[in-house]
């Protein structure tokens, strides 16, 4: 007789594949945000030009 397998099996490798997949997925978000100081803010003319940045200033919105 063959030994039957249950069609879901606790494998080991999932949960650190879940993480690294995880921090794959977070990091560009993260990475956009270096270098980025607290006067910043998010540039409300982001998606009217293609050489607008991210963000900007607040110091010269003032």
């Amino acid at each position: 007789m063959k030994n039957k397998q249950a069609l879901f099996q606790k494998k080991r490798f999932f949960i650190p594949l879940v993480i690294l997949l995880g921090i794959l997925g977070f990091s560009p978000m993260l990475v956009s945000l270096l270098g980025v100081s607290d006067e910043d803010g998010l540039n409300p003319d982001y998606y009217s030009s293609a050489d607008e940045s991210l963000f900007k200033s607040k110091k010269g919105a003032d």
